[in-house]
């Protein structure tokens, strides 16, 4: 068996062979590229979903808290922004704002009263994304 450095019946030196052709290295390349390109908009489309859900979840909130608040209040017909649960202490920070939402100033939805009983939520931030189903 022949080492490095020594040489071989056709007068050439064997050399050890460590590390990567540059076929080896661009294919390694190409394929990470691929990989890159399927899985960014999948992660793109698991944010927009997990805060579409976020949302939903927030509005089903605040109808339980805005009934509370209507039952407190005795309101008949009104329809009110969120802002009125929090600053009357009915709902919470994060509960009054959209995930999609830049800004903070607990005002992202909507509430609709008829009759005593709140009827409809809306989120003001994306209103045709965010629409809950009661």
């Amino acid at each position: 068996m022949l080492s490095s450095g020594q040489p071989n019946l056709r007068g050439h030196r064997c050399r050890d062979r460590r590390g990567f052709t540059l076929i080896e290295l661009m294919v390694v390349v190409v394929v990470i590229g691929i990989l890159v390109t399927i899985a960014i908009p999948n992660v793109k489309n698991a944010a927009d979903r997990a805060r579409r859900g976020s949302c939903l979840s927030n509005q089903r909130h605040l109808v339980a808290q805005a009934t509370l608040y209507v039952i407190d209040q005795r309101i008949e017909e009104a329809t009110f922004g969120c802002g009125d649960l929090f600053d009357n202490g009915y709902c919470t920070e994060k509960l009054s704002e959209c995930p999609a939402s830049t800004f903070l100033d607990h005002d992202d939805y909507e509430l609709v009263v008829v009759d005593g009983v709140v009827t409809d939520v809306g989120c003001m931030i994306e209103p045709d994304e965010h629409v809950w189903d009661p």
